[in-house]
């Protein structure tokens, strides 16, 4: 096995452990959450989160990825990298400190030191950004995701601690800054005990150059996204309210969480994978058809599965004032499946050096976004969703034809790549479904076995027609060769 095959098997592997820790240990926080919390404080911390993720886009200034990208790295040129990002995240803060009044008075909520508070977040954050970026790298994931896993478990054991003493939504904020602080302290600890890398008093604009002329279309691309993908989020807080935004916020949350699920362990390796791959289009397409079937075999059957069960599990999990969120789920269910899907796209893309093409996409995206999101919230807050889902969905198909041009990929072949697992995944939700329709042994006892039924169902049609392709999957999880790359 090659040293690069087995660092990505290493990292997939790592992800993956990391993944079902989170996945284990986010839905028992947000639990806790929807226990103590109204949904017009989710409304509240759905603000948060909107402010933060445009912020945070300022703040990184693309440099991680450009890093990860660029396959010659002089290490004169992280200082530079490192004290510009500590004085992008100032200017963050700044920006998050004026506009927390006019932000608050703009979503009708009661957040302004809330929202000052969040924001030192960026003056913590960037210290580490050159760090994690170099164990991206080298594909060093077993380093960074013990690190990440620590961060992880101290954000979530401070936010549920401080929630059960009373301290409402402020507990998410505090949970979120300790747990960066955290994160910092382990990584710059192990690269000096490592010697592996620690900025130096050097500056220089000219080293920091080439990493800014690709990080700009990055940076550019993430602030406009952002704003792109939580415009549902924006329109519903500025029209409908803050209540609404609550419950639309958690229906969505339920959604996200299983897509860190899904795409983080095979997505974050893709990257610096493709990027290895870059300047070989045969075996960059190779990588990449493999890779959104891997995404699909997992994110379709898993979304569809979820929204078919929601209304089982969401009032015994969550409580009974959240039921009102399952319609939510199942018009965010496309959603869910492409966004999934197209995870793969903008590493593929970024891993050719093209990050403007993202860039200028979503420029054109932005106003036709916001617009037919817009007038789907005279409709209602259902038609939101199914809208989001649509957009996503058209988002997905138009970047195979982008794909087809840049490393001549066809469009029939990441179609073909999925069939078997679309069909698989909608011949067992039609059976749960009139399964629970049907016969009924009680909630919780149908909710068992309609995840048992489908899970068997699925697996054992995909056997049928993807049997090398379910083994490869088995390979990679338990120690064996790796079987997706070759």
């Amino acid at each position: 096995m090659s040293d690069l095959k087995r660092k990505a098997v290493s990292g997939v592997k790592w992800n993956t452990l990391y993944s079902i820790i989170t996945a284990i240990s986010a839905p028992l926080t947000l639990i806790v959450l929807a226990r103590f919390l109204t949904p017009e404080e989710f409304g509240i911390i759905a603000v948060i989160g909107i402010i933060m993720a445009v912020s945070h886009g300022i703040a990184t200034m693309g440099f991680s990825q450009a890093i990860v990208q660029k396959n010659k790295i002089i290490y004169g040129d992280l200082s530079s990298i490192f004290w510009f990002e500590q004085i992008i995240g100032i200017v963050a803060f700044g920006i998050i400190f004026l506009g927390a009044t006019p932000i608050s008075n703009f979503f009708d909520i009661d957040a302004v030191w809330i929202l000052r508070l969040a924001g030192t977040v960026f003056l913590i954050e960037p210290i580490d950004l050159v760090f994690r970026a170099l164990l991206r790298k080298e594909l060093e994931y077993e380093i960074l995701m013990k690190a990440r896993l620590a961060k992880h478990l101290m954000k979530d054991i401070i936010t549920i601690s401080l929630v059960f003493l009373g301290f409402g939504v402020i507990s998410v904020v505090i949970g979120n800054i300790t747990g960066i602080i955290l994160l910092t302290i382990i990584l710059m600890t192990i690269f000096h005990r490592k010697n592996m890398w620690m900025p130096k008093l050097h500056f220089s604009f000219k080293q920091l150059k080439p990493y800014l002329k690709f990080g700009i279309f990055v940076a550019g691309n993430s602030i406009i996204e952002q704003i792109s993908v939580r415009a549902d989020e924006i329109v519903i807080g500025g029209v409908l309210g803050p209540g609404i935004l609550g419950i639309y916020y958690f229906a969505k949350t339920l959604i996200k969480r299983l897509l860190v699920f899904i795409r983080s362990p095979i997505s974050d390796v893709s990257f610096p994978l493709f990027s290895k791959l870059s300047e070989n289009k045969k075996s960059l397409r190779k990588a990449y058809l493999k890779v959104t079937k891997m995404l699909g075999s997992i994110g379709i059957p898993a979304y569809i599965g979820f929204a078919i069960t929601s209304p089982l599990f969401i009032p015994i999990i969550f409580g009974k004032e959240w039921i009102n969120a399952t319609p939510l789920i199942f018009a965010l269910t496309v959603f869910g499946i492409a966004t999934s899907l197209y995870g793969g796209v903008f590493t593929a893309i970024y891993s050719i050096g093209r990050s403007d093409i993202k860039f200028y996409s979503t420029c054109i995206e932005l106003p036709i976004r916001v617009t037919v999101i817009y007038l789907a919230s005279f409709f209602g807050i259902i038609w939101v969703g199914v809208a989001v889902s649509l957009l996503v969905l058209s988002k997905f198909v138009a970047f195979q034809f982008i794909l087809k041009r840049l490393v001549g990929l066809r469009v029939l072949s990441v179609l073909s790549s999925i069939r078997y697992i679309l069909f698989s995944s909608l011949i067992m939700g039609l059976i749960i479904y009139w399964f629970n329709r049907f016969i009924y042994f009680g909630t919780p006892i149908n909710l068992i076995l309609m995840i048992g039924m489908g899970a068997i169902i699925y697996v054992g049609i995909m056997l049928i027609f993807e049997k090398k392709f379910i083994t490869s999957i088995i390979e990679i999880i338990l120690p064996s060769k790796f079987g997706i790359f070759k």
